[in-house]
C-alpha cells in the first residue's frame, strides 16, 4: 500500500504553498495585514469620496487639520507601541495578558499627559484657535478623542502580539463602515458644515473619525483578555532586568516617535497653516490615498518585528521573504496611483483632480522608498536598536520639515509632497548602513504570548 500522507513541507502545489505560508506566524500575520490594508483602503477611499461630495473642499481641509492635531497628540502618547508592543511582549511572563493591558494603560496615560501639555499651550498662547476649531472650550473633547484613538491604534499591535491577527481586519473594516455612516449622519445633524456661501468647519469629519471607536475597542479588549491555549512560560530574562531594558527601549524610541509624528501625522495641519484650507483639502485627499501604501508597509513590519523578536535566528530568511512580498505589492500600487492619479482624484471632484494629481504622483513614487525604510526600521526595532531608529527618524524629520519650510509656502500641497519624497531619500541614506550588518540582530528574546 502506497502511503498518501505527506507533511506540509513535503506537499507541493498552490494548496501546499498556502499551507506553508499560513503555518508561519510572521508570513500569516503579513498576509492578514495585507487583507486588512486592502479592505480598509477601499472603505477609506469611499469615506473620502463621500466627504468630498457632501462637504466643500475647505471643510475637508479644516476637518482634516483638526484631526491631524488630535492624531499627533495620540501618536506622541502611543509611545510607538503599534510598532513595539510585539517586541516588548515577546519577553512578557505568563501568557502576556496582564502585560498587554499594562501597555494599553501606559499609552492611554501618556496620551492624556501629552494632551494636557498641548492644552496648556493652546490656552496660554492661543496658537491654534485662530484658524481651526481647536479652542479652550473644545480641548477636553479633543483630548478624549486622542486617548480613544490611542486605544484604537494600539489594539492592532496587541492583537498581533497575542497572535490574534485575524481579528484585526474584521475590527478595522467594521470601524471603516461605521465611519462612513457616522459622516453621513454628522452632515445631516450639522448642516452648517455644508452650508454654501461661507467657509465651513470640519466638525462632521472629526465626529465621524472618532465616534465609531467606542464600539470597536471594547470588542478588542474582550479578545485580548481571552487566555491562550498554550501554557504560560517564564522568560529567561529576570523581571527587574526586563523592565529596565524595556524602559530604556521606550525612552530611546520616543525620540524617534516625536520626530516621526512631526513629519507624517502633522503634515495636513502644516499645509493648512502654511498654504490655507483649500490647499490642505487637496493635500488631505492625496495623502489619505497614498497612506494606503504606507499603512501596507507598516502592517507588514509589525508582525515581522514581532516574530524577529521571538526568533532572531530567522532574521535573514524572514526579512527577505516579507520585504520581497511587501515591495511587490507596494510597487504595483504605486504604479497604479501614478498612472491613474487624475481619474482617481476626479471621483472626489474637479478641484482635487486638477490640483492633486501631481501631488499623488510624487507621493506614489516616494512610497516605494518609504516601504524599504519602514521594513529596515522593523529589523532594528526587533533587535532593540531604538537609538539607531531615533537617529534615522530625527534626520528624516529634519529633512522633510526643513525642505517644507521653503516648499510649502511657495508650492502648496505639491511642495509638501516633494519635501516628503526628499525626506525618504535622506532617511534611507542613513538607515541602510545602520541596518545592513548582523551585529546585534540576534539578541536572544525568549518566549511570549
Amino acid at each position: 500500500m502506497i502511503a498518501t500522507h505527506r507533511t506540509i513541507t513535503e506537499r507541493r502545489g498552490i494548496a501546499a504553498l498556502i499551507a506553508r505560508e499560513w503555518a508561519d506566524p510572521a508570513l500569516r500575520g503579513s498576509h492578514l495585514m495585507l487583507v486588512n490594508t486592502a479592505v480598509t483602503a477601499a472603505l477609506g477611499f469611499a469615506f473620502w469620496v463621500v466627504a468630498a461630495r457632501l462637504l466643500p473642499v475647505e471643510a475637508v481641509g479644516t476637518g482634516t487639520a483638526t484631526v491631524a492635531i488630535v492624531l499627533t497628540i495620540a501618536g506622541l502618547g502611543q509611545l510607538n507601541l503599534y510598532q513595539s508592543a510585539g517586541v516588548l511582549l515577546a519577553r512578557a511572563s505568563g501568557d502576556g495578558r496582564a502585560a498587554a493591558f499594562r501597555l494599553w494603560a501606559l499609552a492611554a496615560g501618556a496620551t492624556l499627559a501629552v494632551g494636557a501639555v498641548v492644552s496648556a499651550i493652546v490656552v496660554t498662547m492661543d496658537v491654534l484657535a485662530v484658524r481651526t476649531a481647536i479652542v479652550p472650550q473644545t480641548l477636553p473633547l479633543l483630548v478624549t478623542c486622542a486617548v480613544a484613538w490611542t486605544a484604537f491604534a494600539v489594539k492592532d499591535a496587541l492583537l498581533i502580539a497575542r497572535r490574534r491577527t485575524a481579528l484585526v481586519p474584521a475590527l478595522n473594516s467594521g470601524y471603516a463602515v461605521l465611519k462612513i455612516a457616522a459622516l453621513v449622519g454628522a452632515v445631516a445633524l450639522l448642516p452648517a458644515t455644508a452650508r454654501p456661501g461661507e467657509v465651513p468647519g470640519g466638525d462632521a469629519i472629526v465626529l465621524a473619525t472618532f465616534a465609531p471607536i467606542a464600539l470597536v475597542v471594547p470588542v478588542a479588549a474582550l479578545v485580548i483578555a481571552l487566555p491562550r491555549i498554550a501554557p504560560p512560560r517564564e522568560p529567561a530574562v529576570a523581571v527587574g532586568t526586563r523592565r529596565g531594558d524595556d524602559a530604556r527601549f521606550l525612552a530611546a524610541d520616543y525620540i524617534g516617535v516625536v520626530a516621526l509624528q512631526s513629519c507624517t501625522t502633522l503634515l495636513p495641519f502644516i499645509v493648512f497653516a502654511w498654504a490655507g484650507a483649500e490647499m490642505a483639502g487637496v493635500f488631505a485627499a492625496a495623502w489619505a490615498i497614498v497612506l494606503v501604501l504606507d499603512t501596507l508597509a507598516h502592517n507588514a513590519a509589525v508582525p515581522l518585528a514581532t516574530e524577529l523578536a521571538r526568533t532572531p535566528e530567522r532574521r535573514e530568511e524572514l526579512s527577505h521573504r516579507v520585504t520581497a512580498r511587501t515591495l511587490v505589492v507596494v510597487a504595483v500600487g504605486a504604479a497604479v496611483l501614478a498612472i491613474f492619479a487624475e481619474p482617481i482624484l476626479a471621483l472626489l471632484g474637479p478641484t482635487y483632480a486638477a490640483q492633486g494629481a501631481p501631488v499623488l504622483q510624487v507621493f506614489a513614487a516616494a512610497s516605494i522608498l518609504r516601504a524599504i525604510l519602514i521594513l529596515r526600521l522593523a529589523g532594528l526595532r526587533a533587535a532593540r536598536r531604538t537609538g539607531r531608529i531615533a537617529l534615522v527618524e530625527v534626520t528624516h524629520a529634519a529633512a522633510v520639515l526643513g525642505i517644507a519650510a521653503w516648499a510649502v509656502p511657495n508650492g502648496g500641497a505639491l511642495g509638501m509632497a516633494l519635501a516628503w519624497a526628499a525626506g525618504q531619500v535622506v532617511a534611507l541614506a542613513v538607515v541602510i548602513p545602520l541596518s545592513g550588518g548582523r551585529r546585534g540582530s540576534t539578541r536572544a528574546v525568549t518566549h511570549g504570548p
